[in-house]
C-alpha cells in the first residue's frame, strides 16, 4: 500500500482489484486502521499541515521589504568595521519591530483559524461497518464515502456504486455541464476529462448518489498536482489592490527622497558610511513597517467581532470588501421569506382543487433518495393515509437543466390498498371537491392536512384505482414549463383524459394567476410505465398533465426595516431568482424593495453583453433566471464600478459565488457552496449582513487612520530630514535613533484595531482612494515639518544645542507629536467630540512620557542622548499645544474645501 505519487491508475481496476489496492473492503476500514492512515500519510488537504514550519515563514516574511532587508546588511557591514554599539542596537530595534509583527500577526491568523474550525466541511464515510460524518481533512485512503447532490468530492477515488451520479468537473475540464458517472473499467490511457468510473478533489455532486472507494489523498491527489496553477488564479480583492497601489506609492516617494537625502549628505562631506545608514533608516521610518501586522490584526479583531453577529469569516481581505459592498445580490427564499415553504393548494388545470396531485406530489417528493429541498420537505409533511402502500423503482434526479424529478413506483400490496379505495369509494361519494381558489387559500395548514386527508380516497373524482392498479407508475414533478414541454395530455380532477393542446390556455391562464397572487407553483403528471423497472430522461414524454401545487413562503418578519436600514448604508439589494416574474415582482412589493422593476432570464439571453451592462443597474429583480446567468449578472454589476456581494446556499450559486467580491454563504448551504465562500452566515439572515457591514467598515476605518498616521508623520518626518541636512553640520538623527522614532511611534498604532469609529465612517462605503491618501499626507506632512522646523530654531538659537543635545531634543518633539496627534487626524470630527479607545489614549500618552524621560535613563547615552535643560519641556508642551490647534484648523479646512470640490 502506498500514498505517494506513483500515479496508481486506478480507473484502470474493477471494483475488487482496487479494494485490494488500498487494502480496503466493503465494509469500509476499521477507527483504528483509519487513524494510523491518518498519522502515517497526514491529513486529506492541500495546506502544509506543519504548524511549526508555517509560523517560521511568517517570521521571515516579516524582513520581505527590500529596505529592511539592506538596513540589516549595513548594520552587519558596521559591526566588522568595528561600530559595534550602534550596529547591535539597530539589529535590536530592527529585531523587536520584526518579533511586534510577527507575533501580532500570529495571533490573528490563530484566532481566525478556530473561527473557521466552526464551519469545516463534513462528508459520510463507512467506518466500522456504520455509517460516520467526519471532517473531509479525515479522509484517508481506502476509505468508503457516500455522496449526493450538493457534496463535494474529498478525494480522488473510484465509483463503486452509482444512482444517476452527476458531477461538475468544471475545475479540470472548463465545461460548464455535468458529467454523468458510471461503473466500469477504463484504459490506462484514458484522459481526465473521460474518466467517467472516477471522481476528484476539487468537484462536486449536482445530482444523484453515489459510493466511492478514496485512492488518493490531499497533494496526492490531480488537484494537489495543479494546486499551485489553480493558486495563483485567485483574483485580488480590490483592498488587496488597494495596499498594492499604495505600496507602489510609497516606494516612489522613497525612493526619491532617499537618493536625494543621500547625495546631500555625501555633498555635504558628511561620513558616507554614516550618510548611507542614515538615508537607509529614513527610508524604513517613511515605510509603514508595522502595516501588514496592523491590517492582520484589524482583520483578525473584525472577524472576531462578526463571529459575534453569527459572520463566520474565510477569508481575512474579503472584510473590507464586505464594509465597501455597494450591491448585495440574494435569492428571495429564506433571505426576504422566512425559507418556511408551506403547500397552499392543489389544483387541476381547471383550478378545482385536486387530491390526485397531492397525492403523486406526495409520492414524488418523499419517496425521491437525492437532494431534498424545502420545497419537498413542505410536501412530504402533508399527511396521507396508506401512503406507506408506496415504494420507489427507480429514479432520474432533479437537475438544473431539466428541472424536475421523475420517480418510478408501485404499490407494496396493490389488492390490499383496491380493497381499501373500493370501500372508501361508498363512504365518500358525496364529497364536494370543486372549491373555488380563493376559499381554499383561506383554509389554515391544518385544514389543509385534514382536507386532502378526508379526501384522499375519493374515487368518484380522482381515480386512484385506475391509475394505481397498474404495475408501475411514472411520477414527474418540477418547474412548470418543462413539466408542459413532455406533456402530451391533460387530466381533470374528474378523470377525465384530454388532449393538452385543447386546454394549454387555460393552464396558462391559472399559472399566471397563481404567479401573480405570489404563489410558488409546480407542476405534476404522471403515466402509465407497464412492468417496466429502469427508467431514463427519454421516458420523460407522452405524459398525462395532472395540475398544480401552490406553495406559499410569507415574507420574513421584519424584512421592511432591514431593507430600510440596508438603503441607509447605501447598499443596494438585487433579488436573483428561478422564480417566474410575476412572483418574484409580487414579492418585492410585499418586502418594500422601492424598484422592484424585473429582468427576465430570457430577456438576458437575448442581451448582448454590452447591452447588458449598461442596463444591469436598472433592475433590482432578476426573475426566471438560469444557473449560469447568475455569474453573468455579478460580473455585468462589476463592470459598472460596483463592490458585489453574492449569497447563495445551492449547488447552482457557487459560480457567482466565486464571481462576487464577496461571497457568501450560510451554515445549512451544500458543501460547494461553503467551500467557494468567503463568508459563512450562520443564520441565512439580511439582519445579520447589516451587522457585518457595519463591522466591515469599522474595519476599513481603522485600517485607513494608520495610513493616514504613519504617512503624514513619516512623511513631515523625510521633508524636515531633508532641510535640517542641508544646514546642519551634523546628521538630524542617528541611524538607530531614526529607527527607534520609528518604533515608538508604531506601539500606539497597534492599537488603532481596537480604536472607537466615528457613525460617518460606517454610513458610507469607503474604498481605497490613493488621491485622497496623497493630498492628506502632504497637507499633514507639511504642517508636521513646520513644527519641526519650529522645534530646530528653539534648539539651535535659544538653546544653542550642542550636536547630541540637538538630536535629543528632536527626538522627543518627533515622538511626543507624532503618537498625540493621532488622537486629532483619528476623526473628522474635533478630537474633542470622538473619544479614542481607551487603549490608544492610553498608549498613546505613556510613549509620550517615556520619551521625555528617556534622556535621563542610564542607558540613554549608548542611544545617543543626554538630558535637555528642564526648560525646553515647556516650550516642547507649547510647541506641541500649538500643533494640535494647527492640525485641528487644518483638518477642519481639509475636509471642506474636500467636499466643495
Amino acid at each position: 500500500m502506498s500514498n505517494s505519487k506513483s500515479k496508481i491508475p486506478f480507473w484502470t481496476f474493477d471494483r475488487k482489484n482496487a479494494l485490494n489496492q488500498v487494502k480496503s473492503s466493503f465494509s469500509g476500514l476499521s477507527s483504528q486502521e483509519s487513524s494510523y492512515r491518518l498519522d502515517k500519510f497526514g491529513p486529506n488537504t492541500l495546506k502544509n499541515d506543519k504548524k511549526t514550519q508555517s509560523d517560521f515563514l511568517l517570521f521571515i516574511n516579516q524582513f520581505k521589504n527590500p529596505i529592511t532587508l539592506i538596513l540589516l546588511f549595513a548594520a552587519s557591514l558596521s559591526f566588522f568595521l568595528q561600530d559595534t554599539t550602534n550596529s547591535i542596537i539597530i539589529l535590536l530595534i530592527i529585531l523587536f519591530s520584526t518579533i511586534l509583527g510577527f507575533w501580532q500577526e500570529k495571533s490573528a491568523g490563530d484566532a481566525v483559524n478556530e473561527l473557521l474550525n466552526l464551519i469545516k466541511v463534513k462528508t459520510t464515510v463507512l467506518r466500522d461497518e456504520k455509517k460516520e460524518e467526519i471532517f473531509v481533512e479525515e479522509v484517508v485512503m481506502g476509505d468508503i464515502v457516500f455522496l449526493s447532490a450538493g457534496d463535494i468530492i474529498p478525494a480522488d477515488g473510484l465509483i463503486i456504486e452509482e444512482d444517476e451520479l452527476f458531477i461538475d468537473e468544471a475545475t479540470f475540464t472548463g465545461e460548464t455541464f455535468p458529467v454523468e458517472k458510471k461503473i466500469g473499467v477504463l484504459d490506462k490511457d484514458t484522459p481526465l476529462n473521460k474518466r467517467i468510473n472516477s471522481v476528484f478533489m476539487g468537484s462536486h455532486v449536482v445530482s444523484g448518489t453515489g459510493t466511492v472507494l478514496i485512492i488518493s489523498t490531499g497533494k496526492n491527489t490531480e488537484l494537489g498536482n495543479i494546486s499551485e496553477k489553480l493558486s495563483s488564479k485567485i483574483p485580488l480583492t480590490d483592498f488587496e489592490i488597494g495596499i498594492k497601489r499604495f505600496g507602489a506609492l510609497l516606494m516612489e516617494i522613497t525612493l526619491i527622497m532617499v537618493i536625494f537625502l543621500f547625495a546631500v549628505n555625501v555633498l555635504l562631506n558628511k561620513p558616507f558610511f554614516d550618510s548611507l545608514l542614515f538615508t537607509l533608516a529614513l527610508a524604513v521610518g517613511l515605510t509603514p513597517q508595522l502595516l501588514p501586522a496592523i491590517i492582520s490584526v484589524n482583520l483578525a479583531k473584525g472577524a472576531k467581532q462578526m463571529a459575534k453577529k453569527k459572520v463566520i469569516v474565510k477569508r481575512l481581505n474579503s472584510i473590507e470588501n464586505f464594509g465597501n459592498m455597494t450591491v448585495m445580490c440574494s435569492d428571495k427564499t429564506g433571505t426576504l421569506t422566512e425559507g418556511k415553504v408551506e403547500v397552499d393548494n392543489t389544483l387541476d388545470y381547471l383550478g378545482n382543487n385536486s387530491e390526485m396531485v397531492l397525492k403523486l406530489a406526495k409520492i414524488n417528493a418523499t419517496l425521491q433518495q437525492g437532494f431534498k429541498n424545502p420545497i419537498d420537505n413542505a410536501i412530504s409533511n402533508i399527511e396521507l393515509e396508506e401512503f406507506e402502500k408506496y415504494v420507489r423503482v427507480d429514479e432520474i434526479p432533479y437537475d438544473f437543466i431539466r428541472k424536475r424529478l421523475s420517480l418510478l413506483v408501485r404499490l407494496k400490496s396493490k389488492k390490499k390498498i383496491n380493497n381499501n379505495l373500493n370501500t372508501n369509494t361508498n363512504t365518500n361519494t358525496n364529497t364536494n371537491t370543486n372549491t373555488n381558489t380563493n376559499d381554499f387559500n383561506n383554509n389554515s395548514s391544518n385544514n389543509l392536512n385534514n382536507k386532502f386527508s378526508n379526501g384522499l380516497n375519493n374515487t368518484d373524482n380522482i381515480n386512484d384505482q385506475n391509475i394505481f392498479e397498474k404495475s408501475n407508475i411514472l411520477i414527474t414533478k418540477g418547474a412548470v414549463i418543462e413539466v408542459l414541454s413532455i406533456c402530451s395530455h391533460a387530466v381533470n380532477n374528474e378523470g377525465k383524459i384530454v388532449d393538452i393542446s385543447t386546454v394549454i390556455d387555460q393552464i396558462n391562464a391559472l399559472y399566471n394567476k397563481l404567479s401573480s397572487e405570489g404563489f410558488r407553483t409546480l407542476a405534476v403528471a404522471y403515466k402509465d410505465f407497464g412492468s417496466a423497472s429502469v427508467i431514463n430522461r427519454d421516458d420523460e414524454s407522452q405524459m398525462i398533465f395532472t395540475g398544480f401545487i401552490s406553495l406559499f413562503d410569507p415574507p420574513k418578519e421584519g424584512i421592511k426595516d432591514t431593507i430600510f436600514d440596508l438603503n441607509n448604508l447605501e447598499v443596494e439589494l438585487k433579488v436573483i431568482t428561478g422564480d417566474n416574474a410575476l412572483i418574484a415582482k409580487n414579492m418585492a412589493k410585499k418586502v418594500g424593495m422601492n424598484n422592484n422593476k424585473v429582468i427576465t432570464g430570457n430577456d438576458i439571453q437575448n442581451m448582448s453583453d454590452a447591452a447588458f451592462v449598461h442596463n444591469v443597474s436598472k433592475y433590482s429583480v432578476f426573475a426566471e433566471i438560469e444557473p449560469n446567468q447568475k455569474e453573468r449578472i455579478i460580473l455585468a454589476l462589476k463592470s459598472t464600478g460596483k463592490v458585489v456581494g453574492y449569497m447563495g446556499d445551492g449547488i447552482n450559486d457557487v459560480s457567482a459565488i466565486h464571481s462576487a467580491d464577496v461571497g457568501l454563504s450560510v451554515n445549512t448551504a451544500v458543501d460547494v457552496a461553503k467551500e467557494a465562500a468567503d463568508m459563512v452566515l450562520l443564520d441565512k439572515d439580511l439582519e445579520v449582513l447589516i451587522e457585518g457591514i457595519k463591522e466591515g467598515r469599522r474595519t476599513f476605518a481603522n485600517t485607513q487612520k494608520y495610513i493616514f498616521m504613519a504617512t503624514s508623520a513619516n512623511f513631515g518626518n523625510m521633508f524636515s530630514m531633508a532641510g535640517a541636512s542641508i544646514f546642519l553640520p551634523f546628521l538630524p538623527l542617528l541611524p538607530k535613533q531614526v529607527l527607534l522614532t520609528n518604533l515608538m511611534t508604531d506601539i500606539p498604532s497597534m492599537t488603532l484595531p481596537s480604536d472607537n469609529v466615528d457613525d460617518e465612517w460606517i454610513k458610507h462605503p469607503r474604498g481605497w482612494d490613493l488621491s485622497f491618501i496623497k493630498k492628506f499626507m502632504i497637507v499633514f506632512g507639511i504642517l508636521s515639518s513646520v513644527f519641526d522646523y519650529i522645534t530646530f530654531g528653539v534648539l539651535i538659537f535659544l538653546f544653542k544645542a550642542s550636536e547630541v543635545e540637538f538630536q535629543t531634543g528632536w527626538f522627543i518633539e518627533s515622538v511626543v507629536s507624532a503618537t498625540l496627534i493621532v488622537l486629532v487626524i483619528r476623526t473628522r470630527k474635533s478630537f474633542t467630540k470622538s473619544k479614542p479607545s481607551k487603549y490608544l489614549a492610553f498608549f498613546s500618552i505613556s510613549i509620550a512620557l517615556f520619551v521625555m524621560i528617556l534622556p535621563y535613563i542610564p542607558f540613554a547615552s549608548i542611544l545617543g542622548f543626554k538630558p535637555v535643560p528642564p526648560i525646553f519641556y515647556l516650550v516642547l508642551l507649547s510647541i506641541v499645544v500649538f500643533y494640535i490647534v494647527s492640525a485641528e484648523i487644518t483638518k477642519r479646512w481639509f475636509y471642506k474645501s474636500l467636499n466643495s470640490s
